[in-house]
């Protein structure tokens, strides 16, 4: 969590998305807290690579909070 500044500048963020820009790339630190699970997010952002490819998703790693969640991070290439 201490390097979550390295994804860049913070962006408008909503009740499950946290947003971070740097430079031409968007990166989503995603709370699960509307997809319940971390498959079940994984399984969405398959499903919208293959409908959109032209935005596609890449899993960038992962983040917490105080050692009790584990967030996926997402970046977003379009």
């Amino acid at each position: 969590m201490e390097r979550l500044c390295e994804l860049g500048e913070p962006g408008l963020s909503g009740n499950e998305n946290e947003l971070y820009v740097l430079n031409d790339q968007i990166f989503k630190v995603n709370n699960l807290m509307n997809t319940g699970s971390i498959l079940s997010l994984l399984e969405k952002a398959l499903m919208h690579n293959e409908l959109f490819p032209e935005t596609f998703y890449k899993l960038y790693g992962f983040t917490g909070f105080g050692g009790r969640s584990v967030y996926p991070s997402f970046n977003k290439h379009s």
